[in-house]
This record gives C-alpha cells, sequence and structure tokens, in this order.
C-alpha cells in the first residue's frame, strides 16, 4: 500500500530530470532506503536518505467509490558527522544542509507520475547536528492517498 509511494520519492530523489520551470536539475545521487531504524545498528553508508511512513492509513469515505487518507512522510536525511577536537566542522554541517535542502526543494510539491499519491507537500523541519554519530535532519511532508 505505501511501497509505491516509497518508490516514487526515490526515483524523484534521484531522477535527473527537468524541473517544472524547464530548468535542469539533477538528482542527489545518494542512497534512498525505507527506515527499518537503521541508527541502531551498522550504518553502511556516509550519507543518504530514509523514508518513513509515520501514520497509519485512515481511510476515510469520499463518495461511493473514492476513499482517502492523510499519508505523513517523514524523509530522513543523515551525513556521518565527522567531529574534530572543536566539533563537527563548518564545511560538514553545510554539505548536510545542502544535501537536505536539495532533497526538500526535490520533493515540494511533487506528484508522483505512478498515481500513488497526492501532490506532496512540505510541512516540517528538525535537525540535530549530532545524533548517535550522525548529522539528521527529519524534512516532514504530507500527501493524500487514494483507493
Amino acid at each position: 500500500m505505501l511501497n509505491d509511494i516509497y518508490q516514487a520519492i526515490k526515483a524523484q530523489l534521484n531522477d535527473p530530470t527537468d524541473d517544472l520551470d524547464g530548468n535542469a536539475r539533477t538528482g542527489t545521487d545518494k542512497t534512498v532506503e525505507w527506515y527499518n531504524v537503521q541508527y541502531e545498528g551498522v550504518m553502511i553508508h556516509d550519507d543518504g536518505f530514509f523514508i518513513e511512513f509515520l501514520n497509519k492509513l485512515d481511510f476515510e469515505g469520499v463518495s461511493k467509490e473514492l476513499r482517502r487518507a492523510p499519508v505523513k512522510i517523514r524523509l530522513h536525511c543523515y551525513s556521518k558527522a565527522l567531529q574534530t577536537h572543536d566539533g563537527i566542522t563548518d564545511a560538514s554541517v553545510e554539505a548536510h544542509e545542502t544535501l537536505a535542502l536539495k532533497a526538500k526543494a526535490l520533493l515540494d510539491g511533487h506528484t508522483p507520475a505512478n498515481g500513488s499519491c497526492s501532490r506532496v507537500t512540505f510541512s516540517g523541519w528538525q535537525h540535530w547536528h549530532r545524533w548517535k554519530g550522525w548529522m539528521v535532519t527529519f524534512i516532514d511532508f504530507e500527501a493524500k492517498k487514494s483507493l
């Protein structure tokens, strides 16, 4: 039920196509995985994304033939937090923030071509500079799933 949304977001994050204004853009070229509490285990990549679906799907009847549910999507943007005696370097923080902002721009307003859900809309941002050895930014989005 959610895999089609996951696949559409994953493709959008790494698809080198034109934006809505016809400007060439590139995807992030980073690993994108379904979130499964990876921070607790061994992390393989130095940076990338996890996609998490925050709530269960509660469908409401819109008509006799259509049911719809809000979908809350959290994109985890993570980067290895290389620490010096002074803390995390400014360059590392800047690179992480640039990656997170690029992902936000790629997804905000995107309507998956596979028809898996309505337009994805940015709804929140939360950042930790060091969490279990990683810089992590949560980028939240909302959409609607129809049946």
